[in-house]
């Protein structure tokens, strides 16, 4: 081999091991426990979902937030972004508060959340973007949590 194409060849293969590293590294950045703070809500009044997160990485992520209704009707929120923060291994609580839109139906309802990441790849000290995920985010769908609308006081 002419030692000219051993530059070539060296960067093929770190371009090659960064692209497979971008590829493979999918899964859950986050161990996510949620449950609804306020379990009864009358439309037009907030649901306070609470959760406890452990980062397993630091990532940025766009969350999408729908309530489905006692109907069985969507109401989706507008999505939210938080930047990269925290520390790997760390644990947090905090809560969220929607107001349930003061159309939706009485009857049992769930909140779903949508969570899109965009995680670096981590070698050390350096942190490399992952192209993968700045075109196929890497997307979770968090489990329902349950709660109840309730009629206002004085209607059905």
């Amino acid at each position: 081999m002419s030692r000219f194409l051993i530059p070539y060849v060296l960067l093929s293969a770190v371009w090659g091991g960064y692209a497979i590293a971008c590829g493979v590294s999918y899964g859950s950045p986050l161990d996510v426990a949620g449950w609804a703070k306020t379990p009864a809500v009358v439309a037009g009044q907030p649901v306070v979902i609470g959760y406890t997160v452990t980062r397993l990485q630091v990532c940025e992520v766009n969350r999408y937030v729908t309530i489905i209704d006692g109907g069985g009707r969507l109401h989706e929120f507008p999505p939210e972004y938080r930047p990269a923060v925290g520390r790997v291994g760390e644990t947090e609580s905090y809560s969220i508060e929607r107001i349930v839109p003061a159309d939706a139906q009485p009857g049992p309802s769930r909140y779903r959340a949508v969570l899109a990441y965009d995680c670096p790849l981590q070698f050390g000290p350096v942190h490399l973007p992952n192209l993968f995920h700045q075109v196929t985010p890497n997307t979770i769908v968090l489990p329902d949590i349950e709660f109840e609308i309730v009629p206002a006081l004085g209607q059905p």
